[in-house]
């Protein structure tokens, strides 16, 4: 761990100097710029979210024409619609992300949306490092009496089917989120006056608030903080394969949380 460490501080430094020895031609390599990034990046996000909306009133109306009751406050937290909606964005994400890496000619798009492998020592280190911050997170949690989001504790007794809420928010959801966020727009950022530390600060303010209407404050702050991690996470191995697996981790083990409480006699 402390080899993956080492000359870390010197380099965060100056936010234009990569964290390890990058090949001239990768630097040569240009993506879209940081406004173009982030206009991009919208419309990726934007697109993404017509496709769920789309598929929210299809749930809804099937929902009326059976019969169901449907409670428009209960939405934001119905666990199979949710399940639903975030299963049928991701091939919207992965796509327009991809579409948009490929029509940067100057870079392939496997480097652009950082595809690059990682060795299973490299994994282990990182999932390690977001185990040690989800610890941290619990004390604090602990200390200040905060109560499990109560939005994740509805989701999940309205799951309907929890099979298929686990492989929506245990897969799905990181694949949609961290190709967009640690993929196409960290590396435009980062290679814009933003450079190493904004990329991560930006990415990461970016991540969190979208989450702001499903929970409180200071789990937003959580977010935040696991989001620097993440971008962190992202520049040193310059590969989203290390992000993916920590936040599919991270939402492993909140689920299990979630399932345990839920089961528990009150």
């Amino acid at each position: 761990m402390s080899d993956d460490l080492e000359n870390v501080l010197p380099a965060l430094a100056s936010p234009t100097t990569p964290l390890v020895a990058v090949p001239s031609a990768q630097l040569e390599s240009k993506p879209w710029g940081g406004w173009a990034t982030f206009g991009l990046g919208l419309a990726i996000f934007f697109a993404y979210s017509a496709v769920q909306i789309i598929v929210m009133i299809l749930y809804v109306v099937v929902m009326v024409a059976t019969g169901g009751v449907i409670e428009p406050e209960s939405l934001k937290t119905d666990g199979l619609m949710l399940s639903l909606v975030t299963l049928s964005g991701v091939p919207v994400m992965y796509g327009m992300c991809i579409l948009f890496a490929r029509m940067r000619k100057t870079i392939p798009w496997k480097e652009y949306l950082a595809l690059r492998p990682i060795s299973g020592k490299t994994a282990a280190i990182w999932i390690g490092a977001l185990l040690l911050l989800d610890a941290l997170s619990c004390v604090w949690d602990s200390f200040f009496n905060y109560p499990v989001p109560e939005f994740m504790t509805k989701m999940y007794d309205s799951a309907g089917s929890v099979p298929l809420l686990c492989v929506a928010m245990i897969f799905a959801a990181p694949i949609s989120e961290e190709f967009l966020f640690r993929g196409f727009f960290f590396i435009g950022f980062q290679r814009s006056k933003l450079g190493n530390i904004g990329a991560i600060v930006l990415t990461s303010f970016l991540w969190a608030i979208i989450h702001i209407s499903q929970y409180e404050t200071h789990t937003v702050v959580q977010i935040g903080l696991m989001g620097i991690l993440l971008g962190f996470a992202r520049l040193r191995t310059r590969s989203i394969w290390p992000t993916l697996l920590m936040h599919a981790t991270h939402n492993l083990i909140a689920m299990a949380g979630v399932a345990y409480i839920s089961r528990s006699p009150t």
